[in-house]
């Protein structure tokens, strides 16, 4: 009953923002767009080959497809609602091609695209910021290990940083927003060697909760 709790939502004036992978977004285009869903984050990693090797044979034919079906929907209802982006999160398979994907997402009729940087760690990281999180904060942390992936593996920050300088040129009239917001230099330390911190402070646990399906309540997503 996802869309019935979506149309709930929006119809006692709060905002609605929804993160998906885009793929059924075609088949309930004239739905979301009648409903007055406020903003989409969609997952698109590459072009076809890239993105299927990553999210499954088909999906990007389907996030492309879902893209025209929202489009056409906001023409025919006369609105500008949702607004639309894409998430891009790096890894060794796909940083290589991002500007090419840059580029051409200026014809998806989007509003913004957000590069993730992505979020990794290993196992020694892992040990030690769960024993950290128990002596300081007496609390247990178990997403980590989805983080250990080694999608972090062989990207060569040189590289890498001279491909974002590129993909920050592109004018395609929306913004193109890399997190986390990190000094471009340290694009390499920051998937080669886990132990380096990358970035100085974070507002998170101040600002912000979060609360999985189960209940439990962390202050990060991530750590």
């Amino acid at each position: 009953n996802f869309m019935d709790l979506c149309e709930y939502i929006t119809k006692k004036k709060c905002i609605l923002s929804v993160n998906t992978n885009g793929t059924f977004l075609a088949e309930n285009a004239d739905r979301i767009v009648r409903d007055k869903w406020h903003g989409l984050f969609v997952s698109l990693d590459g072009f076809e080959d890239i993105n299927d090797k990553i999210r499954g044979k088909g999906s990007y034919r389907r996030v492309i497809e879902g893209f025209k079906a929202i489009n056409e929907a906001k023409r025919k209802y006369n609105t500008h609602l949702p607004y639309m982006g894409i998430v891009t999160t790096i890894n060794n398979i796909n940083y290589q091609s991002l500007d090419k994907l840059a580029e051409a997402a200026g014809d998806f009729g989007l509003s913004w695209h957000i590069i993730n940087l992505g979020t990794y760690t290993n196992d020694d990281v892992i040990e030690r910021q769960q024993e950290f999180m128990r002596r300081e904060l007496d609390t247990e942390i178990f997403c980590l290990q989805a983080y250990n992936t080694g999608y972090n593996e062989n990207i060569d920050g040189d590289v890498f940083k001279e491909i974002l300088k590129k993909v920050h040129a592109i004018d395609n009239g929306y913004p193109i927003i890399t997190v986390p917001v990190i000094d471009p230099d340290k694009i390499g330390e920051y998937y080669s060697d886990l132990d380096i911190i990358v970035r100085d402070n974070c507002i998170v646990p101040w600002s912000q909760a979060n609360i999985d399906y189960n209940g439990n309540v962390h202050f990060c997503a991530d750590y």
